[in-house]
């Protein structure tokens, strides 16, 4: 009976792009893709490949504002990365709320993939993680829709947090990461804002805070730029599917207390 369920999802249930229902976001796609990884199936196969690859929800952007992060970090501006805190947070209508309120991560599981994405590509896995998932809204739909996980780590710690009844909230959106000799602040994600407080000059900046610039492309076009490179064999691709699979596992944890992946 597996074998032939599995059989089914892999070859005529999916889209030709590899998700499973794009109406609804990532969630269904990332669940059923967990399922099959842990079923045996490979990262490397084509059919695993293309869902771990299918949905900006589950990639990083492409953007100057998280390559500015991650040359921060890499070339150490920020000596010790101690602490990460994001927020993406929604203000989400009743229909929206019902769609996606069948999964028991909500509003984790819906956004979080964004933020631990980025965590992970300055941090790698997490060594332990606690999610707190809280319905706080007086909606009677049962959405986990006030939503928090600590991601631990040797070192350090990272924060994330959704909500789906914020106001105006993509003003407030925010990827802060602080080190021993720094601190950089994405806000807005979009259109994209960046701060950064250097403790002495370092990567071309002064010490002290100044603003930093930063090019507002439309979103999705440098991913699909990137695409194009490495489909036509310019480029490869920036982002593993190991890397992928780890990024599914975390989002799972912090979206199903207790789960093992």
């Amino acid at each position: 009976m597996v074998s032939r369920a599995i059989e089914f999802l892999t070859t005529k249930s999916q889209t030709a792009e590899g998700a499973y229902n794009p109406q609804a976001g990532p969630a269904v796609t990332a669940l059923v893709t967990g399922a099959l990884l842990k079923h045996g199936r490979s990262p490397a196969d084509p059919q695993i490949a293309i869902k771990l690859m299918w949905n900006y929800d589950n990639k990083p952007l492409v953007t100057d504002d998280v390559d500015l992060v991650r040359r921060a970090v890499r070339e150490g501006w920020l000596g010790h990365v101690y602490s990460i805190h994001a927020s993406m947070c929604t203000g989400l209508g009743g229909e929206k709320r019902a769609s996606i309120a069948w999964h028991p991560g909500g509003i984790m599981f819906e956004l979080g993939g964004h933020l631990i994405d980025m965590v992970h590509l300055l941090l790698g896995p997490p060594a332990k993680v606690t999610p707190f998932l809280r319905h706080d809204s007086p909606a009677g739909d049962g959405l986990a829709d006030n939503t928090l996980a600590i991601l631990e780590y040797d070192g350090a710690m990272a924060v994330i947090e959704t909500a789906a009844m914020e106001i105006n909230a993509f003003a407030t959106r925010r990827f802060k990461v602080c080190g021993t000799g720094g601190t950089l602040i994405l806000e807005p994600l979009e259109p994209p804002a960046a701060r950064l407080c250097l403790s002495q000059a370092a990567g071309g900046f002064k010490a002290g805070w100044q603003a930093v610039p930063l090019e507002d492309l439309p979103r999705h076009v440098r991913d699909f730029d990137d695409l194009a490179r490495c489909i036509r064999g310019e480029a490869r691709f920036a982002y593993s599917t190991q890397h992928d699979l780890s990024v599914q596992k975390t989002l799972l944890q912090v979206s199903i207390p207790g789960s093992v992946v």
